[in-house]
């Protein structure tokens, strides 16, 4: 069953990064600035956790100075202003000393329409930590055609009818 923002909010058993680790040890360690993340992939799933739980002083935060100008927290809420994030699938990691690479797909239904972001994001180290500097889009993303007997791509296992369609 699919859970709202509010309810992802409240339920800090398991941390929406998919890691299968409880919210808890994971990602709210970086959200609640008690530590930074240790690598470009444990930042770019934190930053995913921040989206699904609407914590965009923290998105903010993350990005590298220069690629920052022109955003701010409104922005960064309305541009997600209604999606919700369902699934996250990291597809693979490359680093070079400072700088790095995520490539990730990120599953979310908007207005009972369902969307894939493949993402290929850049990352650089300096500071002491690692920073989001910018995404290219991959083939691939944009609006996922499922009919009513299709599984939800929440990962529920249920039919998309019985689950977030509804």
């Amino acid at each position: 069953m699919c859970v709202t923002k509010e309810l992802k909010n409240m339920n800090k058993n398991a941390c929406p990064c998919g890691s299968k680790l409880p919210y808890s040890a994971c990602c709210e360690i970086y959200h609640a600035h008690h530590g930074t993340a240790s690598t470009a992939q444990a930042l770019m799933r934190s930053r995913y956790s921040a989206y699904a739980l609407g914590l965009y002083d923290y998105v903010l935060a993350t990005y590298a100075s220069e690629f920052r100008q022109g955003l701010n927290e409104s922005k960064l809420s309305e541009s997600d202003n209604g999606t919700q994030w369902l699934h996250l699938e990291v597809i693979s990691e490359t680093s070079s000393g400072t700088c790095a690479t995520v490539e990730f797909k990120a599953t979310s239904i908007f207005n009972k329409h369902f969307y894939v972001m493949h993402e290929l994001s850049q990352f650089v180290f300096r500071e002491g930590q690692w920073f989001y500097t910018k995404g290219d889009i991959q083939a691939g993303s944009g609006e996922i055609k499922l009919g009513r007997n299709d599984l939800c791509p929440c990962r529920s296992g249920k039919k998309v009818k019985r689950c977030c369609r509804r």
